[in-house]
């Protein structure tokens, strides 16, 4: 079946809906107070063959228990060489209603060097476990070419001594234009390296896919990262 913009819609109404529903079920559990959450702001840099690509991403919450926040994502992406530049920045910037076990629903805006502005509006999921998180963000962008666009996020992070631990990552995009039918970008980012404090550094790749074409480039190089507000 192909997929439109009334489908995607409609999928993320029965999934609201529904759940919801079941958070209207649980108002007991609901009004018991959250536990305080660790929220930091993160912080990487990835030095790579061809330029540097560096990102923030900033999480909050309104009050430390409460489920209304914000969530804002500043990218940017330089090539070295002078010539023939294709440089690109991306802004998000989205509020965030926490509605049940890591559920939530986001609204807001998207900017790019490609489309411009963009309202967006999707469903976000986070689930810590142990030493792994994983999220998905799902969302819709009502402008230009109706994009929608799934983005995933695996991290596994453990502390060996005091000072020393690993770390790992795999960020995961794709984009497709419901306005017209084809593929917009992909892109696959895994990280692995060493932890030391509150820093991360060691080994980046970034795969990525352009248009319908598919069009590759390859980026290898070493990332930086750190959490800042701990």
């Amino acid at each position: 079946m192909k997929w439109n913009l009334l489908h995607v819609i409609c999928l993320f109404a029965v999934v609201i809906c529904s759940n919801l529903t079941v958070f209207s079920q649980e108002t007991d559990t609901l009004n018991e107070p959250v536990e305080e959450r660790y929220e930091p702001i993160s912080f990487e840099t990835h030095l790579s063959n061809k330029g540097m690509l560096t990102d923030i991403v900033w999480n909050k919450h309104f009050s430390p228990t409460g489920r209304l926040g914000i969530f804002a994502l500043t990218e940017y992406y330089g090539q070295f060489k002078a010539e023939d530049q294709q440089n690109q920045f991306m802004v998000q910037t989205y509020l965030t209603v926490d509605i049940w076990k890591g559920f939530g629903v986001v609204g807001g805006i998207a900017i790019n060097n490609s489309t411009g502005f963009n309202p967006v509006f999707g469903l976000k999921y986070g689930l810590p476990i142990r030493n792994f998180y994983i999220s998905f963000l799902p969302r819709v962008e009502f402008l230009h070419n109706f994009d929608a666009e799934l983005e995933t996020f695996l991290s596994y992070s453990k502390m060996f001594t005091d000072k020393w631990g690993i770390y790992a990552e795999m960020e995961g995009v794709h984009n497709w234009s419901l306005k017209y039918g084809f593929h917009e970008i992909s892109y696959l980012r895994p990280r692995i390296g060493a932890a030391y404090k509150k820093f991360q550094f060691g080994f980046g790749y970034n795969y990525t896919t352009y248009g319908p074409d598919k069009i590759k480039e390859h980026l290898y190089g070493v990332f930086l990262r750190t959490e800042l507000g701990r």
